[in-house]
């Protein structure tokens, strides 16, 4: 069980170090989704700093458990936040997909920690 938390762990940093730099660095497909639901570009830019900081959390929570789950527990309040943006905006299944797979890992990571004690 250790390994599998591990893996997810080292999954979701990747994943959130690609969509928090996405946002940080203000990728047109991030300015043009942030700006269709009429959120700021300075919104966006948090949202890819905590992204950022939820990975490297992960990341060093390999050597920092406490870290990690912390770091889990946030990425999971970002997307649990992700997702209710996506449903308020009626987008289709196929644009919160992506929103949907980090909720549910992040979910895993953290339920998985808590199990595991790791």
């Amino acid at each position: 069980m250790h390994w599998l938390v591990w893996i997810v762990a080292g999954l979701l940093a990747a994943m959130f170090l690609v969509a928090g730099w996405s946002k940080v660095s203000g990728s047109e497909m991030q300015r043009k989704g942030f700006a269709e639901r009429g959120q700021s570009l300075g919104f966006m830019h948090l949202i890819g700093a905590l992204e950022l900081a939820g990975a490297l959390g992960l990341v060093v929570g390999f050597w920092v458990p406490i870290l990690a789950l912390l770091a889990a527990i946030g990425l999971t309040i970002i997307m649990v936040g992700a997702v209710f943006t996506h449903v308020r905006a009626k987008d289709p299944l196929s644009r919160a997909t992506p929103a949907l797979v980090l909720l549910v890992l992040s979910l895993v990571e953290v339920i998985g920690r808590l199990i595991t004690g790791v």
